[in-house]
């Protein structure tokens, strides 16, 4: 029986954080209850400053400045519908309050309401041509509706506007790197370290964008940085774990995975990626281990089932390796990868009828990938079925020609012509 390869799908996650900037509004307050509420304010005692200004709005129910900062009040307890509808009072009483409206943009991107956010930042550019803050907003405004193009404009705007920006900078350097393009997102990190030499996340996606254009050792002194920085952040030592694992050092990946768990025991992308360095190291019961621990804490994890799946198969339990690669189907259909390997278990336990279905799943989620027709055509050819093995072979010889595995696919079509012809002659 021929040996067929399995693909080891690893999941190394990305993670971009975006800051809202608000706009706090800055002007002298004369109600008794909005003057002795700034300590309030200072202590985080919301609760309070609401009861206060809902009293003052009973007292002078025009009071536009009471319903500006109990909005803010509400915007800072995440309530958002309620700081949106104070807000919008206030732009009733005051129809070009640029504050209010910016900061009614602000609790709608809260929302995840960007299209509403987007036209209250863009009443506030008119209103204040030069409002940073307004295009700096509108910009993540638009990255978080992935139109990323727009939101490189409105950043390049609030840059013009204050050169200074660290906040632009850095939103424009996340949105570049959604674009994928690295080069100019480590332009803007470096711009922002320069200005804000401190800030562990901006080393942290200036590292994921080397890491991204595999420049390890770059990506590896960011976070080396970030964590001088902070040494609690446990998403830097998972980062710097997924760099020395494609550097190959595992021993270096397992020590930062397991430093990121002592720092957060909750993250299942940690332990998924140590299951696949365990893996690497061909210490499949730790990465089983690893791999289960990642589904306890996340149970749709399809990668985590998947990737155990792999490491049973290895381990030769085949039932249990095709238990994990259906749930990884059940989570996630279009996974081409998860049938074709399951394809492989049933092949290896004959059951050529079973495997040829999977072949041919993967075949129709991913039409060129050359491995799924090759092992389909095994399987038709133990299965003595040489016309339909042949089709295969050559629809993989098709599609990639040059591949190093060529050779053999080529001598296993010369068999089953030979066998076609001598099953036509009889």
């Amino acid at each position: 029986m021929k040996k067929i390869l399995v693909i080891l799908l690893a999941l190394l996650t990305y993670l971009c954080v975006t800051t809202i900037c608000a706009a706090m509004p800055n002007q002298e307050i004369e109600d008794e209850y909005i003057s002795h509420d700034d300590a309030y304010y200072i202590k985080s005692e919301y609760d309070k400053v609401i009861q206060d200004y809902t009293e003052a709005i009973r007292l002078n129910p025009e009071n536009q400045e009471a319903y500006n900062m109990r909005g803010l009040a509400y915007y800072e307890k995440e309530d958002y519908d309620r700081a949106i509808m104070d807000f919008t009072e206030v732009i009733r009483l005051v129809p070009k309050s640029a504050d209010a409206y910016n900061n009614r943009g602000l609790a709608y991107s809260n929302k995840e309401d960007y299209d509403r956010a987007i036209v209250d930042f863009t009443k506030v550019i008119g209103l204040v041509p030069k409002s940073t803050d307004a295009y700096n907003n509108r910009g993540i405004a638009y990255n978080c509706k992935n139109e990323y193009d727009l939101a490189i404009a409105d950043y390049s705007i609030s840059i013009l506007l204050d050169p200074k920006s660290a906040n632009a900078y850095y939103n424009r350097g996340l949105a570049y790197s959604k674009k994928e393009d690295y080069d100019r997102a480590i332009v803007d990190f470096t711009k922002v370290i320069g200005l804000v030499p401190k800030n562990t996340d901006v080393y942290n996606n200036r590292g994921r964008a080397y890491y991204k254009k595999n420049d390890y050792d770059l990506a590896i002194a960011d976070f080396n940085e970030s964590i001088l920085l902070d040494p609690k952040n446990a998403i830097t030592y998972k980062w710097r774990g997924d760099t020395f694992f494609m550097k190959g050092d595992n021993d270096r990946a397992i020590a930062d995975y397991t430093d990121s768990i002592l720092i957060d025991p909750e993250n299942a992308d940690v332990y998924n990626n140590r299951g696949i360095t365990y893996y690497d190291k061909e210490d499949y019961d730790q990465a089983i281990t690893d791999y289960t621990e990642s589904i306890k804490l996340d149970p749709k994890n399809m990668y985590a089932y998947y990737n155990r799946g792999k490491a049973y198969y290895d381990k030769e339990d085949y039932d249990q390796a095709i238990a994990d690669y259906t749930e990884s189907i059940k989570l996630d259909p279009n996974n081409f990868l998860a049938y074709y390997n399951r394809g492989i278990i049933y092949y290896d336990k004959d059951d050529y009828d079973l495997a040829i279905a999977d072949y041919t799943e993967s075949i129709k989620l991913d039409p060129k990938f050359m491995y799924a027709y090759y092992n389909r055509g095994i399987s038709y050819y133990m299965k003595e079925d040489y016309k339909q093995a042949i089709v295969d072979y050559e629809a993989a010889l098709r599609i990639d020609p040059d591949n190093p595995d060529a050779h053999v696919i080529r001598q296993e079509l010369e068999n089953a012509r030979k066998k076609f012809q001598s099953a036509t002659n009889k």
